[in-house]
């Protein structure tokens, strides 16, 4: 009789993304390398020290080149590797290490939730548009959103002011309409300092009674400090009413991981 020991690993992965070479990323929940021959599973490591002497994540049992985990990472420094292992117990080398800086959120409290003063609010009746109280609708999450509108010749804004646009492309928000009114009169507009970049139609053709998540793209200017102001207009009849919760900036088109829709 005769047997081999197979004590050869497999090659080395090579990372993917993030790169090294990014100056920062807003968020991040997915690591990606390229798939190694002869290999059966990856180990899988970030740290915020880069010797990785006690790893903030490892795991060894990953059957695809990739990772998405389950809630973006919080804003600090990140190092990540990988190896590959084979059926045999063999393993690769590590990768080289990658650093990643995960920057913190451009916008202050995007739900609303914390009342701190982020938000100016105007209504032309003075009511109040920020509000967890006499809400007609249940809030996309946590307690508060913000009603603009709702009332015949209605003028509502909320508004952020010095907000950063490093690193970003992306806005996100979602929201709910409501009107009986007919189209090209009551409109929710969307600023960056005093350009127009979205409109949307308040008129009952258009009215969404659940809540639509809603991506514009800021690809034109983004490295620049601007004001941010929601703004609803509504005529003297048929009034229409805007609900916008969760309001964040990201690098990509994808739904932010870290929004919860408790209640919908």
């Amino acid at each position: 009789y005769s047997f081999m020991v197979d004590t050869t690993p497999p090659l080395t992965p090579t990372l993917v993304s993030p790169e090294a070479s990014q100056n920062g990323v807003r968020t991040l929940t997915t690591f990606k390398w390229e798939g190694s021959r002869l290999a059966k599973y990856y180990q899988f490591q970030y740290d915020t020290s880069s010797d990785f002497s006690s790893p903030d994540y490892d795991v060894a049992n990953l059957t695809k080149p990739y990772l998405k985990l389950p809630a973006p990472l919080s804003p600090n420094l990140y190092f990540w590797r990988v190896r590959a292992g084979d059926p045999y117990g063999n393993w690769s080398n590590w990768s080289r290490t990658n650093a990643v800086d995960v920057l913190p959120p451009v916008l202050k409290d995007g739900g609303f939730e914390e009342t701190n003063g982020s938000w100016s609010e105007y209504s032309t009746h003075g009511w109040s548009i920020i509000s967890d109280s006499g809400l007609p609708l249940a809030t996309h999450s946590g307690y508060y959103l913000a009603w603009l509108g709702g009332g015949n010749y209605e003028t509502s804004t909320i508004t952020q002011p010095n907000v950063t646009l490093n690193y970003v492309r992306y806005l996100h928000f979602w929201y709910v309409t409501g009107s009986s009114d007919y189209c090209g009169y009551d409109y929710a507009y969307v600023y960056l300092n005093n350009t127009e970049v979205d409109r949307i139609p308040l008129c009952k053709p258009y009215s969404k009674n659940a809540w639509v998540h809603h991506v514009v793209d800021l690809r034109f200017d983004t490295r620049r400090t601007v004001s941010l102001p929601f703004k609803v207009v509504t005529d003297g009849s048929l009034s229409s009413s805007f609900f916008v919760d969760d309001v964040v900036f990201t690098d990509s088109t994808d739904i932010p991981a870290n929004i919860s829709p408790a209640n919908m």
